[in-house]
């Protein structure tokens, strides 16, 4: 049986484009590439850089800190409806080390989780069920879930990992694991 999509908030115009590789630090960039060559004329190579590496960084932290209370407030919609954005990496798989980003909405004794395929498209949900908590949430690698833990979960499918927020996977073991 096919599930309907999950249906997570939409994301905005201003998350695709921040999305879009590198361009929330072109203008940091920019600053780097014009104001170097000026500033290391008056003071020297080692203080222009001194002064405008940080100058670049705070640049990008302030670029990106309106697209950050965006995708807080599309992410606390989602968690609303009982969906949290996570990555998903079945043990038993050929892709042993790939891990899938996407969905995944907790329901009594069911998991169901749906892969992001690109910047705008959706997968097909994979329903997980008899589910049993294997291990304690773990700490995640930045690189997976900035700050996030990971889950060992026992499915119907197999062995399940998921990696999401603290918050997350608190809602998904009291929506999923409580009669556990």
């Amino acid at each position: 049986m096919r599930e309907a999509s999950l249906e997570p908030a939409p994301r905005s115009w201003v998350e695709k484009v921040y999305d879009l590789g590198s361009l929330h630090a072109l203008p940091a960039a920019l600053v780097l590439l014009f104001a170097f060559q000026p500033l290391s004329a008056i003071v020297g190579q080692g203080p222009a850089l001194a002064i405008l590496v940080p100058v670049a960084i705070a640049l990008t932290a302030l670029i990106s800190l309106p697209v950050i209370s965006i995708q807080r407030r599309r992410i606390a919609r989602d968690a609303e409806q009982g969906l949290l954005q996570c990555a998903l990496r079945e043990s038993g798989s050929t892709l042993k080390r790939q891990w899938a980003r996407g969905y995944a909405k907790a329901e009594p004794g069911r998991l169901l989780f749906q892969a992001m395929t690109d910047l705008n498209g959706l997968g097909p949900v994979a329903s997980y069920s008899e589910l049993q908590l294997i291990d304690q949430p773990a700490k995640a690698k930045w690189s997976l879930f900035p700050r996030g833990q990971v889950l060992t979960i026992r499915t119907d499918k197999g062995t399940v990992e998921l990696a999401a927020t603290s918050a997350s996977l608190r809602l998904l073991t009291d929506r999923c694991l409580s009669d556990r």
